[in-house]
């Protein structure tokens, strides 16, 4: 795997994504969620998603932890993680979350819309790709259909 020079584990927010405040309730029993990208705060989401009938599973390669659990997940979420990748890194880590064959919804932060990636304070990178990068990118990339609704990138099911 090709790693990131700057590691942006800063941009973790401590807060509750609006990926996951906006969920409903889980549609059955065992729904198995896995939060790719989770940050710092994976356990007041893990609280949060249980809430609402979840079994929440999270990964993060820098706050933890390191493995994604070998699990069938029904929904996988990706919270703001790919507007902070290089152009180096962003195809390899697309290829490992467009692994899972649930669907994927993705958020991403725009920054400026400049589409000039660059360094955002010490150690923190920002794409500055509009949404229309990151569907158009993984389309090409996967031939997966993908959508958008609320600025949210909607991946369907691989049958």
């Amino acid at each position: 795997m090709v790693e990131q020079k700057i590691t942006s584990k800063n941009t973790s927010l401590v807060q509750i994504p609006r990926l996951i405040t906006t969920l409903e309730e889980a549609p059955f029993e065992n729904f198995n969620l896995l939060d790719y990208g989770a940050g710092r705060n994976s356990d007041a989401i893990k609280v949060f998603c249980q809430d609402l009938g979840y079994k929440y599973f999270a990964f993060d390669p820098f706050w933890g932890p390191e493995k994604i659990k070998k699990k069938k997940y029904d929904l996988v979420l990706c919270a703001n993680v790919l507007c902070i990748l290089t152009d180096d890194v962003l195809l390899s880590v697309c290829r490992k979350l467009l692994k899972f064959k649930c669907e994927i919804r993705i958020t991403v932060h725009i920054g400026d819309s400049s589409g000039m990636g660059k360094i955002s304070m010490l150690d923190c990178y920002q794409r500055n790709q509009r949404l229309c990068f990151y569907k158009g990118f993984i389309e090409e990339m996967t031939g997966r259909k993908v959508f958008t609704k609320n600025k949210v990138l909607y991946i369907e099911a691989k049958t």
